[in-house]
């Protein structure tokens, strides 16, 4: 199936930006942030300590200055943690814009291939690894039938229902279009396939929703789901297009069901797509 192309923020210099590298610099300009706040403090201390130790009868100009100083410090250390709290904020929201799509909420493409080349190090450990790859059926009738207002709300339900079905550390996200993606860690293959179940029922349960003043129209879907277990030292290109090709043969098989690459049927799917690739090159 097509899919949509994002295309990328240029960035200075060469090295590529991902999570954990605006997460470093995060961490480091909060460091810097804390270390004022805590020399701040200890200023003020040590004011203190200069007030206690100064004789009954000392100048008032004296004090009135130690206090000034010590009023300083204290809006300085004030200051500085109410920046780092700041700081954090506008961290948060900019890493949610460039990692998550705007219109579900869910992570995006390039959160995705970041969050996966994490997810396939572990697997070294033998952890096990799960892909599934969903696809809306028929969405384009959607569209074509009931406008893109229809569809946008579609899309925004059945990202919930995705979100609200796995757990909170299963990696859920929308890659363009109708495609999204769910990595499930540490379950087996069955384990693997009866959450696949469970969501594609949910899908399929949901009933009509009628247009309201805080809602748009949207009408009842089914979803196919394409499943794939990650292999030893297996490629995030390979393990999704295996889930891909499940998920193609889940659509030929009549759509609203969940295949595995494993199954008969996506074998049969693979066995076809090679000999026409064979004859193409030919």
């Amino acid at each position: 199936m097509a899919r949509e192309k994002e295309r990328k923020p240029r960035v200075s210099g060469t090295a590529k930006t991902t999570p954990a590298s605006l997460r470093a610099a995060f961490n480091a300009l909060v460091g810097t942030q804390h270390k004022a706040a805590l020399m701040a403090v200890g200023g003020r201390n040590a004011l203190d300590r200069a007030l206690e130790l100064l004789p009954p009868h000392a100048p008032q100009a004296v004090l009135d200055c130690l206090a000034q100083a010590r009023a300083a410090l204290e809006f300085v250390a004030a200051t500085t943690v109410t920046a780092r709290t700041g700081a954090e904020d506008i961290h948060k929201t900019t890493e949610d814009i460039g990692f998550r799509d705007a219109l579900t909420g869910l992570h995006n493409r390039r959160y995705y291939e970041a969050e996966m080349a994490q997810r396939l190090a572990a697997t070294q450990d033998g952890a096990p690894l799960t892909l599934l790859a969903f696809d809306i059926d028929h969405f384009k009738k959607v569209n074509d039938a009931h406008g893109h207002d229809a569809g946008d709300e579609v899309l925004r339900i059945f990202a919930n229902q995705l979100r609200k079905g796995v757990k909170e550390d299963d990696l859920v996200t929308r890659c363009g279009g109708e495609e999204f993606f769910i990595a499930l860690s540490g379950l087996d293959a069955d384990e693997a396939k009866a959450v696949a179940e469970r969501l594609r029922k949910a899908v399929a349960a949901r009933r009509e929703q009628k247009a309201d003043e805080r809602h748009p129209y949207a009408p009842p879907v089914t979803v196919s789901i394409g499943m794939a277990v990650h292999r030893p030292g297996e490629s995030l290109a390979d393990l999704q297009k295996r889930a891909d090709t499940a998920l193609y043969a889940a659509k030929r098989a009549g759509r609203n069901r969940v295949m595995q690459d494993t199954d008969a049927p996506v074998a049969e799917v693979s066995r076809r797509a090679g000999i026409a690739s064979k004859q193409s090159v030919a």
